[in-house]
């Protein structure tokens, strides 16, 4: 008995100790480069992520450390104020979020700061280091889910760069149907699709409507007009099929097949394809005089 409670003693002095040496991280950015150091970070038991920032709270990475109970915050002054850590890491290359990062925690603080430059410096270190025998696509596998209609679909992770849902569209004349308009983010100019209208989706309302996807497809950006923002999921290839008559009913070539998440179906729609075969989206003149 004394023995045992030894053990268990010794088991918890060990489990007390790991915790205590853990880094605890900041991630200011939760888009594509944050993502990638939270993936990174998880899979290692010397750090922990303490917090996600980034100003616009839909956005992937800030979607995902929400689902985990990790803290999340649109005001950086108070995620750092709140929160004390050991490391940020700053991935959204914006100089002025450096600036205020660096007049937060001056040289000598006891928190370091990785600015975007030596993140990227850092990743690209690794690819050159694993090569390709290091599972690095931190993206891999992960897919942006939301609703349309009422049925629930997805996009590739990578493929997106924010979620917005407060930047209002202004139309153009003499467009396609699913050609909602642009929207002007952060001096970008952004062509809106309404992803119900282009994949012929019967929505009930439009106040169904909440947000845009923003996402780039080869050098284009593009806005998908969505329902609802579901969150980030993981859907690995093997479990993603196309034998299925939802698939084979519609003969739509862009969509990649069918996943599964928790008993829920996730229709995953293949981006590139639909580009590639949507002559109507190349044609698409953003350019054009704006509707009166």
């Amino acid at each position: 008995m004394s023995e045992e409670l030894n053990t268990s003693t010794n088991a918890q002095a060990v489990q007390a100790n790991q915790s205590a040496k853990q880094m605890l991280v900041g991630i200011v950015g939760g888009g594509n480069g944050g993502t990638t150091f939270y993936r990174i970070i998880n899979d290692c038991s010397t750090a922990k992520v303490a917090f996600v920032c980034d100003l616009n709270p839909n956005a992937p990475l800030m979607l995902n450390a929400r689902q985990r109970g990790i803290k999340t915050f649109t005001d950086m002054s108070e995620a750092t104020s709140n929160i004390t850590v050991d490391l940020v890491i700053e991935t959204t290359g914006i100089s002025k979020v450096e600036q205020i990062l660096r007049n937060k925690y001056p040289p000598g603080n006891h928190t370091k700061i990785i600015d975007s430059n030596a993140a990227l410096f850092f990743v690209r270190i690794m690819e050159d280091f694993f090569g390709e025998t290091a599972d690095i696509n931190t993206q891999k596998d992960r897919y942006l889910s939301f609703k349309i209609g009422g049925e629930n679909y997805a996009v590739d992770i990578a493929l997106v760069s924010e979620i917005n849902s407060t930047t209002a569209t202004t139309p153009l004349p003499s467009s396609a149907a699913f050609f909602k308009g642009i929207i002007n983010l952060r001096g970008r100019i952004i062509p809106i699709i309404d992803l119900a209208v282009l994949l012929g989706i019967d929505r009930k309302s439009e106040g169904e409507v909440s947000c845009n996807v923003i996402v780039n497809v080869g050098d284009r950006p593009y806005g998908l007009l969505v329902d609802k923002m579901n969150g980030v999921v993981d859907i690995p290839d093997e479990y993603i099929t196309r034998s299925s008559e939802l698939l084979s009913s519609r003969k739509q070539t862009f969509l990649k097949g069918i996943g599964k998440v928790d008993n829920e179906v996730i229709i995953v729609i293949d981006l590139d394809q639909l580009m590639k075969n949507k002559q109507e989206l190349k044609d698409i003149n953003i350019n054009q005089p704006v509707a009166a």
